[in-house]
């Protein structure tokens, strides 16, 4: 499999860099059946690269154009030549460890998980090199030591990755929250904690720290739970591995490369070249060049910037991609000032009002959508009397007003779980309006004061908004003809021109279980009823399965062996064993937690993905950027950004 570069779309699905896909997170263990199966194939994650060319070529250029003293960009220049050597080498000690992994994956992927006389399943494998790992780990603590002695060199600060927190309250104090190294940092820190845990086990006893291949008995049909090599913090082996060594690479590459930008000449910019406009002799990924508008005759002292800056060379703004891999690929949120109003454009259309901040726009924004009349008679009624997104809003004017300070300053609170449904449905709807996919209908059904089919309308609108997020279009069906059933849309990406039917389900439960050991999901007709509407195209259901908050790992409750089964006995199999499905979505988003409202509920998601689909995708990467976006779903802007 080809490798990938810093800001391509990452093998495990998602268009968010590596650190932030690959990392943060361990990944569901998959339920493999005995016998012969067909695994997903191993991503073969790596620099695509040299880090010499990057750290090493490419800080030396920059350098030369700063205004840096030269003692200090003698420190940033060796301490960037000596991580480029370190990630080498450590890239080479990783190799057979992670080699030994897929060999072992792959006799999986041939002969199935094996059994026993006993009908006990056996262990596929040993791997011999796992203790390595710890050559890697120490060299990354080296590595992560350079990097900070070239930052605190740079500002004259000092910090290590022990004192990463402290390093994220010195970014947005220096530089504010909006600048990019604030937001990097943000980005960055979850992978910086779980590297300064891997460090910590290094340090004595490594090999009681590792687990090797664990195969054991867990799913219905008679399938194998299979586990992969992990550390005993669950984080996996292999995937550290390959992807560390890229996230140090990266992170040295861009704190260094926008620390260096604020000692540039004004008239300078540097731009972030795509992959395909790289030098594949020396694949430097930054680049000096000169602002629009600005004569070249102006730096005639500067002798390499006829080569550095390329007429019409495309320029990269790692703010925009930054934006995205936060929110998704949607527009940015286009803004002006005009006549002392605040204008934000939706779409074809321009709201103007006095808003400080993006929330403030939201707040006024979704009663534009459901106009005023209507709006002032739902609040003249009674709570449960009304519609659900009335009880939504005034639980979160009355949450607002316990923390609000003085008017017409800003402040910052933690949203609730009533507050952060009310936002959610405000920002959904914003952006299928900025993307001319609002619906008129949709409107209508959400001032209902019928509870399911209010939040049957919202959970559609969140779906559709989640597809958008990922880089699809959006084509309704039509709902007039009743000759035939019909998925909620059919999502086509703007890029491929993948077609996917979704289907968008949510259970509404009068009195929802309040313990995992009396939870029934009962959820079956639920998918048997979406199967009606296949449409002979790849096809992804969404369902809300509207339960308490679920605390933990979703993996390890009780009834997940229900969903399990739902999945499979729903009759989502054709004649062949083929699935109708292409993957499930199993939500639990609940808007108010039973105890305290002051709390905001946890969300969670379980994905089940079908091996053998009636229908493939021709880009099957889509999906797990589907799943990407699910998982950073929650987010919403705060502030209307210049």
């Amino acid at each position: 499999m080809a490798k990938v570069g810093r800001n391509s779309p990452c093998p495990c699905g998602s268009r968010l860099k590596f650190k932030k896909c690959c990392l943060n997170k361990v990944k569901p263990q998959p339920l493999w059946p005995s016998g012969p199966l067909k695994l997903e194939k191993v991503s073969d994650i790596g620099t695509s690269y040299p880090p010499m060319s990057r750290l090493g070529l490419g800080m030396m250029e920059l350098l030369d154009f700063s205004s840096l003293s030269g003692s200090v960009s003698d420190v940033v220049k060796g301490n960037s030549l000596e991580a480029a050597r370190l990630l080498h080498e450590s890239e080479e000690i990783a190799k057979p460890i992670i080699a030994e992994i897929k060999a072992i994956r792959n006799d999986l992927e041939k002969n199935g998980v094996q059994q026993d006389s006993n009908g006990s399943p056996m262990v596929p494998g040993t791997c011999k090199h796992l203790s390595e790992s710890r050559k890697c780990i120490l060299l990354w603590d080296r590595i992560a030591g350079l990097f900070f002695s070239s930052f605190n060199s740079i500002w004259d600060v000092s910090f290590s990755r022990t004192s990463i927190n402290e390093f994220k309250e010195f970014l947005v104090y220096k530089f504010g929250g909006d600048h990019i190294l604030s937001m990097l940092i943000n980005d960055d820190i979850g992978w910086v904690h779980d590297l300064n845990g891997l460090i910590s086990l290094s340090e004595d006893a490594f090999d009681n720290h590792l687990v090797d291949f664990k195969v054991e008995k867990g799913g219905p049909g008679g399938k194998f739970l299979v586990t992969l090599p992990s550390f005993s913090n669950e984080l996996q082996i292999s995937d550290y591995l390959e992807v560390l060594n890229h996230n140090l690479m990266t992170f040295t590459e861009e704190f260094l490369v926008f620390s260096i930008n604020e000692f540039l000449d004004e008239r300078l910019v540097i731009h972030d070249l795509d992959e395909k406009q790289r030098d594949p002799d020396a694949p430097v990924r930054f680049k000096v060049g000169v602002k629009e508008g600005v004569d070249l005759k102006e730096f005639k002292g500067h002798p390499k910037l006829d080569k550095i800056f390329k007429s019409g060379q495309r320029l990269y703004h790692l703010k925009d991609q930054l934006r995205q891999g936060k929110y998704g690929r949607v527009r940015p949120i286009i803004h002006a000032d005009y006549r002392g109003k605040k204008g934000v454009a939706v779409g074809n259309t321009i709201c103007f009002g006095n808003w400080k901040t993006f929330v403030d726009f939201l707040f006024d924004y979704i009663k534009m959508k459901f106009g005023k009349k209507w709006w002032l008679g739902e609040a003249k009624k009674e709570f449960g009397k009304r519609s659900p997104l009335m009880d939504l809003a005034r639980q979160t004017y009355q949450y607002q007003k316990k923390h609000q300070k003085n008017d017409g300053e800003i402040y910052l609170i933690d949203t609730n779980g009533p507050m952060h449904s009310y936002l959610s449905i405000a920002y959904d709807l914003y952006i299928l309006e900025d993307n001319q996919k609002l619906q008129a209908t949709l409107i209508e059904r959400m001032k209902q004061q019928d509870r399911p089919n209010f939040w049957g309308a919202r959970y559609e609108a969140m779906t559709a908004a989640v597809f958008i997020k990922s880089g699809f279009n959006i084509q309704y069906e039509d709902e007039s003809d009743r000759s035939e059933k019909h998925p909620e849309f059919i999502a086509v990406h703007k890029e491929t021109g993948e077609e996917i039917a979704v289907e968008a389900k949510k259970k509404n439960r009068q009195s929802p279980p309040y313990s995992e050991e009396e939870t029934k999901l009962r959820i079956t007709k639920m998918i048997g009823d979406a199967v009606k509407k296949f449409k002979g195209k790849p096809y992804v259901l969404f369902l809300e399965l509207d339960l308490p908050p679920i605390e933990g790992d979703p993996m390890k409750k009780p009834w997940i062996k229900q969903l399990l089964n739902s999945s499979s006995r729903a009759g989502v199999r054709d004649s062949d064993g083929k699935d109708f499905i292409n993957m499930i979505v199993f939500t639990n988003y609940p808007t108010e937690h039973p105890d305290d409202p002051d709390l905001y509920p946890a969300r969670s998601y379980i994905v089940s993905q079908t091996l053998v689909p009636k229908v493939s995708l021709k880009n099957p990467i889509h999906l797990p950027q589907i799943v990407s976006t699910v998982e950073k779903n929650a987010k919403i802007p705060s502030w209307l950004e210049e």
